[in-house]
C-alpha cells in the first residue's frame, strides 16, 4: 500500500514539474524576427522660394518750404501748403517788432534786418508768399450755370477781427480731473482744449461775405460752368489762400467754458492768429490738381509798394457800385508773370499800372518798367479782370 502511494506521488511530482517546464519554455522562447522591409524614400520636391514683393513706400505729403509761386494751370496733387504752426512759432518768438524806448534806431534796424533774413519755416521768409489750404463747400445752379464756392470763416471772440479763415488742421488735447464745488461735491470733469491757426485777413474789403446759416463764409462766384464740369469737380474742390504776413503779425483768441456739476465738461478754444494780406485765392480740384478759378485781390496799401506815385485802387468784386465798367487807368494786380509782345515772359509777384507805365514787382522790389505798348495785355491781364464785371 505504501509502495503504491510512493509511486503515484512520484509520478505526479514528475508530471507537475514537466508542465511547469513546458510553460516556462513557451514563455521564454524568442519569436522569430520578421524581416525588416526598408521603405523607399520618396524623392524630395525642390523648394520653390517665393519671390518677395517689394514693400510699397507711401510718402507723406510735405509742407511747402519755399515762397509760394504757382506757374501753369495745375497744383501738385499732394499739396498741403505751408506749416503755419511753424510760421506762428517763429513769428511769436520775434513778435516784438516795435522799437523799444531803450533801443536806438540803428540797433532797431539791425535787429529787424537780422530777423527778416531768418526763415520762418524751411526757406520761407517774412516777405514771401505763404499759402493756406482750405476745405470749401460748393453749390451749383444748373439753370444759371453758376458755381458758388464757400470758404468757412472763424468767429471772433475776444480779439475782434472782421475776417478770419481757419486752417484745416486742429489739435485736440484731452484730460480728466476731479472737480469740487463750493459745497464739497466731487465730480469727474473731462477737459478738452482745441487749438488751431486762423488767418486774420487785413484786406478783407473786396470779398463778398455770405451770412446765411448763422455762419459767415467768403463767397466766390464762378460763372459759365457746365453741368459736366460741376459734376466732375463736386466734392473734390479746395482753395488756396496766398497771403503775406502783416503787422501785428501774431495774436491769440478764443473762449473758455467752465465745467459744472450738471455738465462736467471744461471746454477751451484756442485760436492762434496769423495776420496777413491775401493776394490771391486759387480754387482747384484737389484730386486732379486742375485750377478752376483764380481770384486776384487788387486791394493793396501804398506801404507795400515804396516810391510809387499815388493812385486810385479798384476792388475786384462785381457786386459794388463803385467798380468801374471799364478797366481803370491805374491799378495793382497780383500775378506770377506777364507776357511781352516780343515773346519774353517776365516772372513777378505783382504788377502796377499807372497810365502808360507798367511796373513789374518781384519780392516787393521794382524788377522792371515797361511801356504798356510793349506788353501783350490780353494774354497778361485779361484773366485778372474776369471778376470785375
Amino acid at each position: 500500500m505504501d509502495i503504491k502511494m510512493v509511486i503515484i506521488g512520484t509520478c505526479l511530482v514528475s508530471l507537475s514539474f514537466t508542465q511547469t517546464n513546458v510553460y516556462a519554455a513557451r514563455k521564454t522562447s524568442p519569436k522569430p524576427k520578421q524581416p525588416i522591409v526598408k521603405q523607399e524614400e520618396k524623392p524630395k520636391q525642390p523648394t520653390v522660394k517665393q519671390e518677395e514683393k517689394p514693400l510699397e513706400t507711401i510718402i507723406a505729403p510735405k509742407y511747402t518750404s519755399n515762397s509760394f509761386e504757382l506757374v501753369g494751370n495745375f497744383v501738385d496733387k499732394d499739396f498741403i501748403g505751408h506749416d503755419l504752426r511753424e510760421v506762428y512759432k517763429s513769428l511769436e518768438a520775434r513778435k516784438n517788432r516795435e522799437k523799444s524806448e531803450f533801443e536806438t534806431t540803428y540797433e532797431y534796424n539791425l535787429r529787424i534786418e537780422k530777423e527778416d533774413k531768418t526763415p520762418l519755416s524751411g526757406n520761407t521768409y517774412i516777405y514771401d508768399n505763404i499759402s493756406l489750404l482750405v476745405d470749401v463747400e460748393s453749390i451749383y445752379d444748373a439753370d444759371t450755370q453758376i458755381l458758388q464756392i464757400l470758404l468757412p470763416l472763424e468767429n471772433s471772440w475776444v480779439t475782434k477781427f472782421t475776417l478770419g479763415i481757419p486752417s484745416r488742421e486742429s489739435k485736440v488735447y484731452k484730460d480728466e480731473y476731479i472737480g469740487t464745488n463750493a459745497y464739497g461735491v466731487n465730480v469727474n470733469v473731462k477737459k478738452y482744449t482745441t487749438e488751431k491757426i486762423v488767418l486774420v485777413v487785413n484786406n478783407s474789403e473786396p470779398y463778398e461775405i455770405d451770412n446765411s446759416l448763422f455762419k459767415k463764409k467768403i463767397k466766390i462766384t464762378i460763372k459759365d460752368v457746365s453741368v459736366e464740369t460741376a459734376k466732375h469737380n463736386k466734392n473734390s474742390i479746395a482753395a488756396i489762400c496766398v497771403f503775406k504776413i502783416k503787422s501785428p503779425f501774431v495774436g491769440k483768441d478764443g473762449y473758455h467754458d467752465k465745467a459744472t456739476i450738471s455738465n462736467p465738461v471744461e471746454m477751451t478754444i484756442l485760436n492762434k492768429l496769423l495776420y496777413g494780406d491775401i493776394s490771391e485765392i486759387i480754387v482747384y480740384n484737389k484730386k486732379s490738381g486742375q485750377i478752376l478759378h483764380r481770384l486776384s485781390n487788387s486791394f493793396m496799401s501804398l506801404d507795400d509798394i515804396p516810391s510809387l506815385p499815388s493812385m486810385k485802387f479798384s476792388s475786384n468784386t462785381d457786386n459794388k457800385e463803385s467798380v468801374a465798367k471799364e478797366r481803370p487807368s491805374a491799378w495793382i494786380k497780383y500775378t506770377d508773370k506777364i507776357y511781352l509782345k516780343n515773346g519774353e515772359v517776365v516772372q513777378c509777384n505783382s504788377v502796377v499800372k499807372d497810365g502808360e507805365t507798367v511796373t513789374v514787382m518781384k519780392d516787393r522790389e521794382q524788377n522792371a518798367v515797361y511801356n504798356i505798348k510793349d506788353i501783350d495785355e490780353k494774354k497778361s491781364f485779361d484773366h485778372l479782370f474776369n471778376n470785375w464785371w
